[in-house]
């Protein structure tokens, strides 16, 4: 910006300037010369339109031709309100001091409070008239010549700004279907980044199913292992049981042997010894039945342990019962030691049968109840089974659960497939779309070749703006190989070998300012530029 001066120390209202927001015929200025001659003060006039109501915070300002933002004033004053409501016709004076002094060409500008651009004139210059100025005389025929050349050059004018007309359609129709494209492109990233999320949690979920399941498959083997233990530990039961019934047989057999002997002298005993020998028969019979019981049950454990479980309430049930089961060889123990007890009693004494009789009935009670307790054991065990048959329906419900998962993850994965597919066309009709606009509109200032003093030319990318977009030439960083160079490309610091990428990406990056609306970027150092490209933005 050239040197600001200015009577007063505030700053005039600014922004930049565009073709929409601009209204150049509500404030006229007139007696406008061609020269002003340096050193001399420049008086102002200009007309207020019916269409612009004057503020307090309006400003007139002389502008080099070729300004791209008010803020490139070279002087200016604030605008008087009129006295009179009927009074348009107003006018300043520029001080000589404040002028330029250089062979520019300059114009006056009315800048509202707002910022906006009411009014501007024609070009001028400070400089001298020339004194040898002649008088230039032609001809009608002359005249009718330069008309004619200026009706063809309106005409061609006029066509070309048909075309361009046409051509800034084109662009605006082709730009709305860029708009357009990029909004499906983004929905389809948000479909996508969806879908991945589903799937990590899919993943996240079979991670667990299948830590659950060899956990499951351990405390399976660990119960297979005690089960086998147990099944041990009742073979060994049933191996004493055996052996106690055994000693029964033999105990029945020195009963006989007994009778034999005293057969002849003890008759009485005889009719005793007898019913013994019935008891001990019914005995035999219900210690078969035990036997039958025991195969049955064994049978149950053996079934059972191919439909074990990992619960572990079933290992304390187990244990439980084989507490019980070393109590009751205890007892077994104890009565093996009065029946040698009571053999002894009957051959010193058959008057003791009887009493050893009751004895051995008591026994085959005990023996009932013991049989009873291994019936109520094998109800529990049947229980336990039933258990263990609910929870492997709920495994199988789990394992068919995990299968629908694994289909469903295989479904989205294949859609996630689609819409990367769907994303890469849409990027590739983007970025032909985009070649599309820049050829058209590199094209446009080919059309454009004559063009007013003091109006600027409009390049194809900022159609849109009066004088041209002032960030048409943004910083950019240049593409440099950051893992061979290390030098920063806007404040040229060298970095050593040892600085990481992200450290040497980040410093870069603090150097830069990225435009959130579009991919402009520009450097830090030019704020200025920065939020007068933000408000360029807010006005569209």
């Amino acid at each position: 910006m050239e040197a600001l001066v200015c009577d007063q120390l505030e700053e005039p209202p600014a922004s930049a300037v565009l073709l929409d927001s601009c209204h150049f015929s509500q404030v006229i200025f007139t007696d406008v010369e061609k020269f002003y001659i340096p050193g001399a003060d420049v008086t102002c006039h200009y007309t207020l339109s019916e269409h612009i109501t004057p503020q307090k915070k309006d400003w007139v300002g002389i502008f080099r031709v070729g300004w791209k933002t008010t803020r490139e004033y070279y002087t200016f004053m604030w605008a008087t309100l009129p006295s009179d409501s009927n009074s348009n016709l107003q006018q300043l004076l520029f001080k000589a001091y404040y002028l330029p002094t250089d062979d520019e060409y300059y114009q006056f500008c009315y800048i509202d409070q707002d910022g906006q651009v009411r009014g501007a004139s024609v070009p001028f210059q400070f400089r001298a008239e020339a004194e040898d100025d002649m008088l230039v005389v032609t001809t009608q025929g002359e005249v009718e010549q330069i008309e004619q050349q200026n009706t063809a050059l309106l005409q061609e004018n006029q066509k070309l700004k048909e075309k361009e007309s046409a051509l800034q359609q084109q662009k605006e129709d082709l730009q709305e279907r860029i708009r357009t494209i990029e909004e499906e492109k983004w929905e389809l990233e948000d479909k996508v980044r969806l879908l991945q999320a589903a799937t990590v949690e899919l993943e996240r979920a079979q991670n667990l199913q299948a830590l659950e399941k060899k956990a499951a498959q351990a405390e399976v083997v660990a119960l297979t292992e005690e089960n086998r233990k147990l099944q041990k530990e009742q073979e060994e039961q049933k191996r004493k049981l055996e052996d106690k019934v055994h000693l029964l047989q033999a105990a029945n057999v020195e009963l006989e042997r007994a009778q034999n002997l005293q057969g002849l002298e003890k008759k009485a005993a005889l009719a005793e010894i007898a019913a013994l020998t019935e008891e001990n028969r019914k005995l035999q019979k219900e210690q078969e039945d035990l036997q039958r019981s025991l195969d049955t049950l064994r049978s149950s454990y053996e079934k059972l342990s191919l439909e074990v479980n990992h619960f572990k309430n079933q290992i304390a049930g187990l244990e439980a019962q084989n507490s019980s089961t070393e109590k009751e060889l205890q007892q077994i123990k104890e009565e093996k030691r009065k029946l040698l007890i009571e053999q002894e009693r009957l051959e010193n004494n058959l008057k003791t049968t009887q009493s050893h009789v009751d004895q051995l009935q008591s026994q085959a009670q005990n023996q009932q109840k013991e049989v009873q307790k291994l019936k109520g054991v094998n109800q529990e065990n049947a229980k336990q089974l039933q258990q263990l048959k609910e929870e492997n329906y709920q495994l199988n419900e789990a394992l068919l659960s995990q299968q629908h998962l694994e289909e469903e993850l295989e479904e989205k994965t294949h859609l996630l497939q689609t819409l990367q597919k769907e994303i890469n066309q849409k990027e590739k009709a983007n970025q032909n779309l985009r070649r599309e606009n820049e050829g058209l509109m590199a094209c446009l200032p080919k059309m454009i070749d004559d063009e007013p003093v003091g109006l600027l030319t409009q390049s194809a990318q900022n159609s849109g703006l009066l004088f041209g977009n002032p960030y048409s030439a943004p910083t950019e960083i240049p593409a440099t190989d950051l893992d061979s160079v290390k030098r920063c490309p806007v404040c040229k610091k060298v970095f050593s070998t040892d600085v990481g990428e992200q450290q040497f990406a980040d410093h870069v990056g603090s150097h830069i300012l990225e435009c959130p609306f579009c991919p402009e970027t520009f450097d830090k150092s030019n704020k200025q530029v920065y939020e007068d490209h933000i408000y360029c933005h807010h006005l569209d």
